[in-house]
């Protein structure tokens, strides 16, 4: 009786975020390499080998070495290809484990590294903050984008984010008159949503602070993007968010300031009360009795 293979343990974090950052180079291998899926009506199939693009995208994830001097898509994009090519050639029931049980479960309790891993997490890097920045800068500009113009919009902002605006390496990003094919829609039309999706993004990551600071970080570190995010550098960050946040509210009008102070406290998750009650309580006798004097006096008279 054949025996069952071993499953694989699943990633580690850093292989989780290898995995996340470049999904999109499964979508853009399957548009250029197998173009009988562009017919209408192969959605499930588009599916099955987008799961074994996955599976190759996370084998790559665990045996890559970042030590090799070979940028990951580049590594990543041939064992891509030897997944979905071997899908094609074999029966589509056969797959093994999913993409998502492999990604989603944490790592296996217990688990020891040995000095010197590459697997072995690491401090929080310059690089990993822009990544994670940049990223969620797309999404949310995609997401406000997404809701302008023509209905079929959303679907070219999804193909622009995904197959350009995710991809790190320039060579592997899709061409926009491909992407033009794929999604049905003009080249101008799309030249122009690309244009407004980039700048979007590029507005968002200029109205944060931290991110200038941490590029700044990279030109002046000598270990560029990998110099990690250390507890002077991480309170250098927090000062900058807060300095913006104060010069924002101090050039608000009031129902702006209040807008800003419902922002905090959602963000926060800090309740309001407990926050007046605990600096009240840290007010000297003589600053409570005027707090209490002047709020007093401005009630009676807002009443009246």
């Amino acid at each position: 009786m054949p025996t069952k293979p071993r499953p694989e343990s699943p990633l580690t974090a850093s292989q989780q975020r290898l995995v996340l950052a470049n999904l999109g180079l499964v979508g853009v291998h399957l548009k250029r390499f197998v173009r009988s899926l562009r017919d209408r009506g192969r959605d499930s199939e588009w599916d099955d080998l987008f799961q074994e693009g996955c599976l190759g995208l996370i084998h790559a994830a665990r045996t890559y070495r970042p030590k090799s001097g070979i940028s990951f898509p580049a590594y990543a994009l041939p064992r891509i290809h030897c997944a979905v090519s071997r899908a094609m050639k074999r029966d589509p029931s056969a797959h093994g484990l999913k993409f998502q049980h492999l990604i989603e479960e944490p790592a296996e309790p217990g688990h020891r590294y040995r000095a010197g891993d590459p697997d072995r997490p690491t401090a929080e890097t310059v690089g990993r903050r822009l990544r994670g920045k940049y990223e969620r800068a797309v999404r949310t500009a995609g997401r406000h984008e997404a809701d302008k113009g023509r209905r079929d919009r959303r679907r070219l902002v999804r193909a622009l984010s995904a197959e350009r605006l995710m991809i790190p390496e320039p060579s592997s990003k899709t061409t926009l008159r491909q992407i033009a094919r794929d999604t049905r829609c003009s080249y101008s039309r799309t030249t122009k949503c690309d244009t407004q999706l980039e700048g979007a993004v590029r507005r968002a990551l200029e109205a944060d602070p931290e991110f200038e600071a941490l590029r700044r970080c990279r030109r002046a570190s000598p270990e560029g993007m990998e110099a990690p995010i250390d507890a002077p550098l991480e309170q250098a960050l927090a000062g900058a968010s807060a300095r913006e946040f104060l010069q924002r509210f101090r050039t608000a009008d009031s129902g702006r300031q209040a807008g800003l102070l419902r922002a905090y406290f959602r963000v926060s998750g800090r309740d309001i009360d407990g926050l007046l009650e605990e600096g009240i309580r840290s007010l000297p006798p003589i600053m409570r009795e005027k707090l209490l004097t002047e709020t007093g006096e401005k009630g009676r008279r807002q009443s009246q």
